[in-house]
């Protein structure tokens, strides 16, 4: 699903190539939906500024529950279960990223990574499974 500026909310989407795809959409809030069995991520944040990722249930996709590139600056991920996904739970490799109030287990990248840091100045709070939090070439608190 390509999602416009605005809310993608309430939706089921199971094997595709994404759950939710934001590209060059600012201000798009994801919330309340069921992603899973997904071919790549249950959401791809491709860019866009100020997107809000909330509250939603992300499983046994192939990749990442949540995936944010680095073009995605201000990105705010709150309250979403992310289990059993292929690698991380949820992997942010965009700039300011917020992360807090998650929970992420039984995720398989580099020992069950669960929230995840790349180029990003992250936030990362919640509950991880084990090796929960991985930061790489960057810095999460």
């Amino acid at each position: 699903m390509q999602a416009a500026p605005g809310k993608v909310q309430g939706i089921r989407a199971w094997d595709n190539s994404y759950g939710v795809v934001v590209s060059a959409a600012d201000s798009t809030v994801v919330t309340g939906n069921t992603l899973y069995d997904n071919l790549a991520d249950g959401v791809r944040v491709f860019s866009g500024q100020n997107v809000q990722i909330t509250n939603n249930f992300l499983r046994e996709n192939t990749d990442d529950g949540v995936f944010v590139q680095a073009a995605a600056p201000s990105v705010t991920i709150t309250g979403k279960k992310a289990i059993s996904n292929g690698s991380a739970g949820i992997d942010v490799d965009g700039p300011n990223a917020h992360v807090t109030g998650n929970v992420a287990n039984g995720n398989t990248t580099d020992g069950e990574a669960g929230l995840a840091a790349g180029r990003a100045r992250a936030t990362l709070t919640g509950r991880a499974g084990r090796r929960g939090v991985r930061a790489r070439c960057g810095s999460a608190s």
